[in-house]
């Protein structure tokens, strides 16, 4: 008996396609009026309109592009990454902050790093946190909302789908400053890391809240660069810092065996706690 032939709708590449559509064409449609009226700057004057378009705005039109992209009758069935049930953002959010904290005080205890205090603005630093969470919903709704969910609902194949989403996450900082095959590399191992939050808790709000909390506390608390991304606005600052096995003076702790090894660790934990409970049921 032959074997039936997979729908295009239901094949990675189709999913890419999408994937790059909605990434690229659907967004710059979005953003076209905007443009055109000369909103946004070519320069910013300030902190603050810095954190608004770079965190914000690019990254607030992509998840939109998305959120319409799971409006589709065909991903009808993707939208339970959305659902509340089993959210655990709190537990995100202090796993997010501890693991970036980790990550600083290692580079400092080695010497790589020293930080003074900068300043403290409650007004900026929330706008900040909100933005950075739209930015990291937005790369969260993709990898682990999108582009997992279809490859899990359409091959059934929890490793496919999670190193695909993961390779695809690594590849969006491929052009950041600093990027390496070592860091490009980290932060697959982060996009894994990830995955396997969404994948045990079936939606992505636990994932959204790792990745925003580590970004948060990476750039606008310790101010260090953001996967290259030189930090705005931060509670600290860097007075000295040097490039070694805990602190890259250009990427950041991300592109570092100490996080890599940290990120390891974390998802060796996560694979036995998960059998563990399995064997509970």
């Amino acid at each position: 008996m032959a074997k039936n032939k997979r729908k295009f709708k239901n094949s990675i590449w189709y999913t890419l396609i999408m994937l790059i559509v909605f990434m690229g064409v659907v967004p710059i449609l979005l953003q076209l009026p905007i443009a055109l009226l000369g909103i946004i700057p070519d320069e910013y004057n300030n902190a603050l309109t810095e954190v608004l378009v770079e965190y914000m705005f690019y990254p607030g039109v992509t998840l939109i592009s998305f959120i319409i992209l799971f409006l589709f009758k065909e991903n009808k069935d993707l939208r339970k990454v959305f659902s509340l049930k089993n959210n655990k953002i709190l537990y995100g959010l202090l796993i997010g902050f501890g693991l970036n904290a980790i990550s600083v005080l290692l580079a400092y205890l080695f010497g790589y790093l020293k930080l003074a205090y900068s300043g403290f603005n409650i007004g900026l630093l929330l706008i900040s946190f909100i933005s950075v969470t739209i930015q990291s919903a937005s790369e969260e709704v993709i990898c682990r909302g999108y582009l997992m969910e279809k490859i899990l609902k359409d091959y059934k194949s929890p490793v496919l789908a999670i190193m695909l989403n993961s390779l695809i996450f690594a590849l969006f900082h491929i052009f950041n400053d600093g990027a390496s095959i070592f860091s490009t590399y980290s932060i697959f191992v982060i996009g894994i890391l990830f995955s396997l939050f969404a994948y045990y808790n079936g939606n992505i709000w636990e994932s959204v809240a790792i990745h925003t909390m580590w970004n948060f506390t990476q750039n606008f608390i310790f101010g260090l660069p953001n996967s290259g991304y030189p930090a705005i606005y931060s509670i600290f600052k860097i007075t000295e810092a040097k490039n070694g096995f805990a602190y890259n003076t250009v990427f950041g702790v991300e592109s570092t065996i100490t996080v890599l090894l940290l990120d390891i660790l974390v998802i060796v934990i996560i694979q036995l706690l998960h059998k563990k409970n399995q064997s509970y049921d």
